[in-house]
């Protein structure tokens, strides 16, 4: 891809402020505290940083126990791991995580295989990966 010019990141800038402006005046769609709250936390490099190296811990963990247990993912850059379960099916495998209270995406369109983990606390990602190999001893 060809690089942004800084007029384009300008234009950006000025369409995300008539948008924020907008919401802010409109008292009927957002809540003028929590649109502040959010731009703030935008704001806060400490918070960001923390949490893209929280998303990241927690990523490396996921991927390390998928591997373990002979699956895939697809790379990300996001806060979610796409998971080949292979032959298995993504439904089974979200309801066998939800009778351990573990919550995650089923099949996504026509991908009856691929499973998306979506990056929480440290210690949901853990009742994860706790559960996978028995889960996948279930639904196999």
């Amino acid at each position: 891809k060809e690089a942004k010019k800084s007029g384009d990141n300008l234009k950006e800038l000025e369409a995300y402020r008539k948008l924020q402006s907008f919401y802010i005046s409109q008292e009927s769609l957002l809540d003028k505290a929590g649109v502040a709250a959010a731009i703030a936390s935008y704001n806060d490099e400490i918070f960001l940083s923390h949490s893209k190296s929280m998303i990241n811990e927690g990523k490396e963990m996921v991927m390390e126990a998928i591997k373990k247990n002979g699956l895939s993912a697809l790379p990300s850059k996001a806060n979610f791991i796409f998971v080949n379960l292979d032959s298995l099916n993504a439904d089974q495998f979200k309801k066998s995580m939800a009778k351990r209270n573990i919550i995650i995406s089923g099949i996504f369109r026509n991908h009856n295989n691929w499973s998306r983990v979506s990056m929480g606390k440290i210690d949901d990602l853990q009742k994860y990966i706790n559960a996978l190999p028995e889960v996948l001893e279930e639904i196999s």
